[in-house]
């Protein structure tokens, strides 16, 4: 089934809560100095739940630096394990924590009558399917992102990737 871009976007604008907790798990877990313990559990339906130590947040993060979403990709049979979900979702930190940013940005910017301008490409490629890569989107008077932030619960992380 393909997902329109839009509304592919405006699911992870939803997932927000989900999503950045666990980029926020991870920045914590890098910042924490010497034996200081942490712990994070990371829940994502319909994938499972996961405890991360200070280390494998660490371990998580090192591995988003040097794998990309081909190579998590070759290795899901059918739905990804948690631990794969949270390593696509840290390959797509740069992207969607830009998203939020240019979401917040533009509630500001319609209230100074400024244009804005955004483009969102998609980090998934091929694995979200989307009927399109990239979406440019302008404002001027208007909101580009025409929707209210909905509850966290009606995020569908299915809608984020397939690999099926």
């Amino acid at each position: 089934m393909t997902t329109y871009i839009y509304a592919y976007i405006k699911n992870v604008i939803v997932g927000k809560c989900i999503i950045n907790s666990l980029y926020n798990a991870v920045d914590k877990a890098l910042s924490l100095q010497g034996y200081q313990t942490y712990c994070y559990r990371f829940t994502m339906n319909p994938y499972g739940s996961k405890l991360y130590t200070k280390q494998e947040l660490i371990n998580l993060y090192n591995l988003s630096l040097c794998t990309n979403v081909q190579t998590v990709a070759s290795e899901i049979d059918g739905n990804p394990t948690i631990e794969q979900a949270a390593l696509l979702l840290m390959l797509a930190k740069c992207t969607f924590r830009g998203l939020y940013q240019a979401y917040l940005k533009q509630i500001y910017m319609q209230s100074e009558l400024k244009i804005f301008c955004y483009t969102f490409t998609n980090p998934y490629g091929i694995y979200a399917n989307v009927d399109q890569n990239k979406l440019n989107l302008y404002c001027d008077e208007e909101r580009i992102f025409r929707f209210n932030e909905c509850p966290c619960e009606t995020f569908d992380a299915q809608l984020l990737w397939s690999f099926t």
